[in-house]
């Protein structure tokens, strides 16, 4: 008999529910119904919406007292906290957690949060999203789920998800010029891109880079000023519009490897979350899809071979990582979808 679970997002990370959705579909005797709100349903593949119903958070409650799971699962907690916590009191809860510190906050630690910057958008996740039952949801939950082993301790369960697209993988070795990418959104509180530009402006040898994501305002300004004083042997990509997921895939599979420049933290609702030890960078997983070797600043904690830490001579390490081959075997999407369900299995029991 088929195991039933159901799977929420009604916010953002499609691309998690889209991995779990590709593990959880091998399996004959797992079935799940994903729950996702019209922003979501919006950017999901047509491919993808097999079981896929969408609903208004009202919604939500009548849908799965109307079912018989066995397990809900929540992509991400970050709104709706009411609607979320009436869920954990009625239904065996899992939560995939993004921001650890945030999950740890006290009413008093929220409320102090409340008063620090943007206070009109925290008033009204106070009193339209409930936050103060943020606390109570993560306590009423039977599993905190977390994407990166690393992070896995105590009550924090560690759900594998990504794996390496073998098929996907697409790498020119032979190329003249050495392709680096930096994936994601184009913003100087995440990462540090001003620490590239500066770096590239000695860089001796044939190189482009390219930066995954749309910038915009002051950063913009910033790269486009730039541009005049980088070497003639270096060119630097950049893109003022949204990325579409073609085009990221494109620059994915051609990339000799990944530079990720992450800062050392960042403040989630006033919650301070360090990359690598709270805070799980996406760029693993976009190291682990594509099979790209990455360069990461060496705070970040990651228990990947092909996880690099950043040297004082990057020029160097780039130019050296392009001939070399790392093990990714622990990310054969086989091994995953074993410990994957193995740990969903664990959870329901």
């Amino acid at each position: 008999m088929s195991i039933k679970i159901a799977y929420i997002e009604l916010e953002t990370h499609v691309e998690i529910l889209s991995d779990f959705k590709n593990l959880a579909d091998s399996y004959i005797y797992l079935t799940v119904d994903y729950l996702v709100s019209e922003k979501v349903f919006n950017h999901m593949e047509d491919k993808a919406k097999q079981n896929t119903f969408l609903l208004s958070p009202e919604r939500i409650m009548p849908f799965l007292e109307s079912q018989n799971y066995r397990l809900v699962i929540i992509g991400t907690a970050h709104r709706y906290f009411g609607l979320y916590h009436k869920i954990a009191e009625n239904f065996a809860t899992a939560i995939i957690v993004h921001n650890k510190n945030f999950s740890l906050l006290s009413r008093g630690g929220l409320l102090k949060n409340i008063l620090r910057k943007e206070l009109l958008y925290r008033m009204k996740l106070l009193f339209r999203e409930q936050l103060l039952m943020s606390p109570g949801l993560y306590k009423k939950a039977k599993k905190l789920l977390v994407l990166d082993k690393h992070m896995a301790d105590g009550r924090y369960t560690y759900l594998p998800l990504f794996y390496r697209r073998r098929t996907e993988y697409c790498h020119e070795k032979q190329k003249k010029k050495l392709l680096v990418v930096v994936p994601g959104r184009v913003s100087q509180d995440r990462r540090d891109y001003k620490h590239i530009i500066e770096k590239m402006r000695s860089f001796s040898q044939e190189m482009e880079v390219v930066f995954l994501g749309r910038a915009e305002g002051k950063l913009l300004r910033y790269i486009e000023n730039s541009l005049f004083y980088l070497p003639q042997n270096v060119t630097l990509k950049y893109f003022k519009d949204f990325v579409s997921a073609e085009e990221f895939s494109f620059y994915m599979k051609q990339a000799d490897l990944l530079w990720c420049p992450l800062q050392e933290s960042y403040t989630f609702m006033g919650s301070k979350e360090i990359y690598g030890k709270t805070k799980m960078s996406g760029n693993i997983a976009d190291a682990v899809i594509y099979g790209k070797t990455a360069i990461f600043p060496g705070k970040y904690l990651s228990p990947y071979p092909f996880i690099l830490e950043e040297k004082s001579d990057v020029e160097k390490q780039i130019c050296e990582i392009r001939f070399l081959s790392y093990d990714f075997s622990e990310v054969d999407k086989k091994r995953i979808q074993n410990e994957f369900y193995e740990t969903l299995k664990k959870i329901i029991i």
